[in-house]
């Protein structure tokens, strides 16, 4: 998964990745997101935007996964957090850092977090283990997620 994104002239080109691609533009700071050229908001109603935890970019996951077709379910009780898109099932809790990818345990470095009343949660993570290609344009602070059409 560690192939570059590079954009030019609004295009989009990705290495290793058959099929219809669809793409995600997020800006740390911009509650708004754009799918395709088409701007949706990232938390519909609630004004949430990206933003920058210890060098990792968090962002309430919600829309984000129900775009590329998936469900999220949240248990308030053991604060934890599942995403089911393209195959992959993802759990994770609130300011833990062990999660399960597919049943297998592993560690992420900056654990999901409540931030103003939203679950935040790492979008490089998340997206690198659903199949998806991200980058991160660091001059803008935008994330660009690129992932294949259902």
């Amino acid at each position: 998964m560690g192939e570059t994104i590079k954009i030019t002239t609004g295009e989009i080109i990705t290495v290793g990745m058959e099929g219809k691609k669809d793409v995600i533009l997020m800006q740390i700071g911009k509650d708004t997101m754009l799918i395709n050229n088409a701007t949706v908001e990232i938390d519909p109603g609630r004004g949430t935007a990206p933003l920058i935890v210890n060098s990792r970019t968090l962002v309430p996951i919600r829309a984000i996964i129900e775009t590329m077709g998936g469900a999220v379910e949240w248990d308030n009780l053991s604060r934890q957090v599942v995403l089911e898109v393209t195959g992959y099932r993802i759990i994770m809790w609130l300011d833990k850092y062990e999660i399960l990818v597919n049943g297998v345990t592993s560690e992420i470095d900056v654990p999901p977090q409540t931030i103003n009343d939203r679950t935040m949660l790492p979008i490089r993570f998340v997206a690198e283990n659903i199949g998806c290609k991200i980058d991160w344009i660091g001059p803008t602070q935008e994330v660009v997620i690129v992932y294949i059409s259902t």
